[in-house]
């Protein structure tokens, strides 16, 4: 059989199934599993990662570009650009995309610059990854050796990817006419994970097509920056962290058009990093439907509902549009923000 190539490239974190990962690299190295693992990224868990594989991460890109993988091996090469280093080395050396995410992905990104550049999606079918694992490459249904022996494995799914022209199409049509300033606000500006690179091709987009584009997020001067800015538009991403509820409230002082892009589940569950069962997705917004959905002691939920979670609701049902990236939790954001949110998914290309 031909030597199969796994890629990972993320964030290295327990909840982006690095023990998986860290797993399969021992099999790998015990002769117990015939392929190879190449993995990217950074994170906590990365001297895990460096415990089982070759720490080859002072390559240079065209070292790696140029390297010739061997078989049973486990390679690091550390953070790197997609477009330059690991996009390429989907499309020419790699055979899947090994994402054994431990949680509900709202973007998966990953998964849909893995498809186009050809490499099957390999890991656990649900969230927004339905769209992009087939079911013989789902983790819940088969294991890795099955998926790797299977002869007609090597197939991506034919999922319709969304053009830049399509996105901004339908972003035109919800924006309000002679919409010329943009403030998009973030809880992180550093390109931490999908929804921060999402934020960044969001607004270089934008900003390529004649709109004015300010990308913010909490500081002490905030006010001052929208204020100074004067946005038609203020869009806000992924909040909770640093952009609180009083963030929000002083958004909802401004006469711009508001809009809000759902990247995570933090608005229905304590710790989104823990929560798997998107049927447990709150129905309403009430406080037992929410404690259903988190494993976090009763004392912390009730804290998190009283001063982050109604305080966001009652700031978000005054915004003018809720975007969500994916269907599966759109009726819960529904019900939290009382409109219908639009399904906007991620462009590629």
């Amino acid at each position: 059989m031909k030597n199969q190539v796994l890629t990972f490239f993320g964030r290295l974190e327990s909840e982006k199934g690095l023990q998986y990962i860290i797993e399969t690299a021992k099999k790998i190295s015990n002769n117990e599993l015939p392929t190879t693992l190449v993995i990217f990224g950074e994170g906590s868990k990365k001297n895990a990662i460096l415990e089982v594989a070759i720490n080859l991460q002072l390559l240079t890109d065209q070292e790696i570009r140029d390297f010739n993988l061997e078989l049973n091996k486990i390679y690091y090469f550390g953070k790197r650009d997609f477009q330059t280093v690991i996009k390429p080395f989907l499309e020419q050396k790699s055979d899947y995309t090994l994402m054994p995410s431990l949680i509900l992905e709202t973007l998966g990104l990953s998964a849909l610059e893995s498809i186009q550049a050809g490499n099957p999606v390999i890991g656990f079918k649900y969230g927004a990854l339905t769209d992009f694992i087939l079911d013989q490459h789902d983790l819940s249904k088969n294991n890795l050796n099955q998926i790797l022996q299977s002869p007609n494995s090597k197939q991506p799914p034919n999922y319709k990817f969304q053009t830049k022209e399509n996105w901004l199409n339908q972003i035109k049509t919800l924006l309000p006419q002679n919409t010329k300033k943009i403030a998009l606000l973030n809880d992180h500006l550093e390109q931490i994970g999908g929804a921060e690179k999402h934020l960044h091709q969001i607004a270089n987009l934008l900003q390529e097509n004649g709109y004015e584009v300010k990308v913010l997020t909490n500081t002490s001067k905030i006010k001052a920056e929208l204020t100074d800015f004067k946005p038609d538009v203020i869009w806000v991403h992924n909040f909770l962290r640093k952009l609180k509820p009083k963030t929000l409230k002083l958004i909802n002082q401004f006469q711009a058009f508001k809009i809000h892009t759902i990247h995570d589940l933090g608005l229905f569950t304590t710790f989104p990093s823990k929560f798997k069962n998107q049927d447990l997705l709150p129905p309403t917004n009430s406080f037992f439907d929410f404690y259903k959905t988190n494993t976090a002691p009763l004392p912390l939920a009730i804290y998190k509902w009283i001063r982050l979670i109604k305080p966001s609701m009652k700031e978000l049902q005054k915004f003018n549009s809720i975007i969500v990236l994916h269907q599966f939790y759109r009726n819960s954001a529904k019900v939290y923000c009382q409109q219908d949110p639009i399904i906007l998914p991620h462009f590629i290309g």
